[in-house]
């Protein structure tokens, strides 16, 4: 199952390497500089999660997935930062997000939340049908 990813990144070099990395894993991914561009294409799409740095320009990361959250509740979300205070993770907990990655991230660690993430969409399938 490949998932349909968002990546949103105000880094080009980490938007780039991240994305490789989405692409090895067998995403499908459409990255992003700006969050406020995200909700313009997360209107258009259809997509399984979104992965977003915290610390951006014009609507940062936490804004971001509380909106994400609350629009379109079946989008997973996964943060990766440089951030990683323990009150930001509460906060980003609290914004819907599912999984909060420190960068620079590992391709292991990476692998296992897209292994965990296609796992969860195949269960909710299930549940569906």
């Amino acid at each position: 199952m490949s998932l349909k990813v968002i990546l949103v990144d105000d880094s080009h070099f980490q938007l780039n390497q991240i994305e490789r990395l989405l692409q090895d894993l067998g995403c499908e991914v459409k990255p992003f500089l700006s969050g406020l561009e995200v909700l313009e294409e997360l209107k258009k799409g259809n997509f399984d999660c979104v992965f977003t740095d915290l610390l951006m320009p014009e609507l940062d990361g936490f804004e971001l997935s509380a909106m994400i959250h609350e629009k379109y509740p079946d989008i997973d979300i996964v943060v990766l930062t440089a951030n990683v205070q323990k009150s930001s993770e509460e906060q980003c907990h609290d914004n819907g997000v599912k999984y909060f990655l420190n960068k620079p991230v590992q391709k292991e660690t990476l692998e296992t939340v897209v292994n965990q993430l296609r796992q969860d969409r195949k269960k909710n399938e299930k549940h569906v049908s």
